[in-house]
């Protein structure tokens, strides 16, 4: 037996040995294209990436450019970033079929005390980490092929799983605030939250996100930004008017979701971290006037935890444990949206104002 083949037959069953060959690819890709680094911050802790080349940089990196900080020597996690289009360097084969891995990525049979695996849904984007080391690796066969979806959310698995390490924990759900504060938004997609987050720029109010962020629970509830950018459906453009100019995928709406890359045009506008204040659950009814009433923490679970388990590979009962203590810790409330498309970003504003929390 040659000693690829070995490699091959023993990444064939043990996660250690593919991650040590989908490393070595990594280093053979950095030397055909170089390599270059840059560095992100959430909150105190610091993740480097390391791309083979720069192609995959503004695919991958355009998204967390708002967290971007000077590199460090001892980050608290690396991940290697390569794909085969732009470098020439082939992954290895993989050693399970399409069969083997399901809808929220998880690949069967391949859980592992520390290293875990994880392919997008059409299995072009791969990602591993080891918590052992705080390593990780992505891999993508082109560039030019990674979904608007990946653009405006990337990396997601590495960083719920390197955020785990640190006690916190990735959610599916908006926040808008300030540093003195900010809610969480809570629905699945159609409750209107994503319209919600992104009326926030209408207001006196800063953006965090709009589909994921991060957030701890101790010593205190805290939510994190993680991506800047925003996504719409199409039919929902015309309802924020003035992002309409800052569309990055114009030309693409039949088929994708407006994305937009909200810090490259209202910087100012964007909170990197906040006290959690509240969670607020929206939901467009036919009422002449948007509302606030109580909801209970049991209700904000089950806003929170389906949607984000049933998105985040190997989630489960750790995040439902997160988004408990969470629930039990701050204010819980329904946001009944006015059917006439008022902001609602706009009522919020007046009850964080009421609460004291805006000045």
């Amino acid at each position: 037996m040659t000693a690829g083949a070995a490699v091959r037959e023993r990444a064939a069953t043990d996660p250690q040995a593919l991650l040590d060959a989908v490393t070595a690819r990594f280093n053979l890709a950095v030397r055909a294209a170089g390599v270059h680094e840059c560095s992100v911050a959430v909150g105190q802790k610091t993740l480097t990436c390391r791309f083979a080349g720069r192609a995959l940089d503004p695919v991958f990196a355009r998204a967390l450019r708002h967290l971007v900080v000077p590199t460090v020597d001892r980050p608290d996690a690396t991940v290697f970033i390569w794909d085969s289009a732009s470098t020439g360097v082939p992954m290895v084969q993989a050693p399970w079929s399409a069969d083997d891995y399901n809808i929220r990525g998880e690949v069967k049979n391949w859980s592992h005390p520390t290293i875990v695996t994880a392919l997008n849904p059409d299995g072009l984007i791969l990602s591993m980490y080891d918590a052992a080391t705080a390593t990780g690796i992505v891999w993508a066969r082109d560039w030019r092929t990674v979904p608007y979806y990946e653009q405006g959310a990337p990396l997601r698995f590495i960083l719920q799983w390197w955020m785990r390490q640190h006690g916190r924990q990735l959610l599916h759900a908006g926040a808008i605030g300030t540093s003195r504060g900010a809610v969480l938004l809570a629905g699945r997609g159609g409750s209107g939250k994503s319209n919600t987050a992104l009326g926030a720029f209408q207001t006196s109010l800063q953006y965090l996100a709009d589909d994921y962020c991060g957030v701890e629970v101790n010593p205190s509830p805290r939510v994190f930004s993680i991506y800047s950018t925003g996504k719409t459906h199409a039919a929902d453009v015309h309802r924020l008017p003035f992002l309409q100019p800052h569309i990055s995928n114009p030309a693409s709406l039949s088929t994708e979701k407006a994305l937009y890359y909200l810090h490259e045009s209202f910087p100012e506008r964007i909170c990197r971290d906040a006290p959690v204040t509240a969670i607020l659950m929206p939901h467009v009814t036919s009422a002449s006037t948007t509302r606030l009433r109580p909801a209970s923490a049991a209700e904000a679970l089950r806003a929170l935890a389906p949607s984000t388990i049933g998105q985040l590979a190997y989630a489960g009962a750790e995040v439902t444990r997160v988004i408990s203590e969470l629930a039990r810790r701050v204010p819980c409330l329904h946001l009944d949206i006015a059917a006439n498309g008022a902001a609602p970003a706009a009522d919020i504003e007046t009850w964080l104002r009421a609460e004291g929390v805006l000045a």
